[in-house]
């Protein structure tokens, strides 16, 4: 279940990336309004599955909570980074 919940993290990273280029009053921009949102929640999400990985009984299960972390913390870390970069040619 976690890893299902990390992949709509993927995806909407994804979206929001790809959708940068569209112009301002496009359908799919505003579609990623609603990716924004489900990237911002991934750091919590992300704490949320190490927690459960630190106590989960078996080895399979860790690993897989360990993965839906990393996940979610690359799908953060890439929309961050656009941000980031975004603001940075604004400024330049």
């Amino acid at each position: 279940m976690a890893l299902a919940v990390a992949a709509t993290g993927a995806a909407a990273s994804f979206f929001y990336l790809a959708t940068q280029g569209a112009g301002p009053d496009s359908i799919a921009r505003a579609w990623s309004a609603a990716a924004v949102l489900r990237i911002l929640i991934a750091p919590a999400l992300a704490l949320a599955f190490l927690v459960c990985a630190v106590m989960a009984p078996g080895r399979w299960p860790r690993f897989a909570l360990l993965a839906a972390t990393a996940i979610e913390a690359a799908a953060f870390a890439c929309a961050a980074f656009s941000v980031l970069l975004g603001l940075a040619r604004l400024r330049a």
